[in-house]
């Protein structure tokens, strides 16, 4: 029995762990409109990151829907302090979010704007904080979205991937939706492919701008029979459920039991990356069960890492 347990426990040390890709969108300031302030999500974020020293965090940052910038000394400013600290933890990895929606939505944004995109975050590397303290900001890869893989687009894909790699080093592509079986060659020049982005909820009251009715097919265990049947594809794919409750009006949120099946679902699949949030990307951090705390302590939990605190 000895031998057959350290057999198990090498097996699993050889696996692939499967990291937090965390959508940290929220401007990190107090939002005096709304009014909400940003940097509650940012230091939750925070406090999982350094609680979970075993698990990588995948931080998408994303000031405005990304360069170009009306004002990117604006940003950087409102920005440095937060990009600092994810900067200074060693389990982290920031990656710059570019949009490559084009304003004709079958076509993709012209291709020397997005390269423009690539060079704005490549050329970050320090700045100071409206505390006047100098902060690292460097970018370590690029967060693609809207990605199109119909084999039309392959070739433009292609080309902004390896032009991101070789700027920045990191390529993650977020079709939202399983990729084109004859693009997947983008698996063997992007690190990462969100391929599976939906809400949990299947409540029509849902807000619209996230969870449209009849557009999506809410999240189950069984939604991940999309990903590639191949291991090579599934260990660079990535899984990000957002909006996770049964009812809208009045609220209600799923069950935690169901987020801990939903996780380890997914880490049973062997895959890059996931992330549920409990409502959208931004004010989500902190609510429960969703929470970035308690997705990242599952996380570790169904993984076996020693982080992992037991419910």
């Amino acid at each position: 029995m000895r031998s057959f347990l350290s057999l198990a426990a090498l097996v699993a040390s050889a696996r692939a762990a499967v990291d937090i890709l965390l959508p940290l969108y929220v401007y990190p300031i107090n939002d005096l409109v709304k009014p909400y302030d940003g940097t509650v999500d940012w230091t939750a974020a925070i406090a999982a990151i350094d609680a979970h020293p075993d698990l990588t965090f995948n931080v998408i940052i994303n000031p405005l829907s990304g360069p170009p910038f009306a004002s990117e000394a604006g940003i950087k400013i409102d920005w440095a302090k937060w990009i600092g600290q994810i900067n200074q933890r060693p389990n982290t990895v920031t990656l710059g979010y570019i949009s490559t929606l084009g304003t004709v939505q079958t076509n993709p944004r012209e291709i020397s704007v997005v390269k423009q995109g690539v060079d704005t975050y490549a050329a970050w590397t320090t700045a100071d904080g409206w505390d006047g303290v100098s902060y690292d900001i460097h970018i370590d890869g690029i967060f693609f979205d809207e990605v199109n893989t119909d084999p039309a687009q392959l070739d433009y894909y292609t080309q902004v991937s390896n032009y991101a790699k070789v700027e920045t080093g990191i390529v993650v592509l977020n079709p939202g939706v399983p990729v084109n079986t004859a693009s997947y060659s983008l698996y063997d020049v992007a690190d990462a492919i969100l391929s599976i982005e939906t809400c949990y909820t299947s409540d029509p009251n849902a807000p619209q701008d996230r969870c449209p009715s009849g557009t999506y097919i809410p999240f189950t265990p069984a939604s991940l029979s999309a990903l590639p049947s191949g291991a090579a594809q599934k260990a660079k794919s990535a899984i990000v459920v957002h909006d996770f409750y049964d009812d809208w009006e009045p609220y209600q949120p799923a069950p935690l039991s169901t987020l801990q099946t939903d996780i380890n679902a997914i880490v049973a699949q062997g895959v890059h990356s996931l992330y549920i949030t409990q409502w959208g990307y931004n004010e989500s951090f902190t609510r429960e069960p969703a929470s970035v705390e308690t997705v990242s302590n599952l996380l570790a939990l169904a993984q076996g890492l020693s982080s992992g605190q037991p419910l």
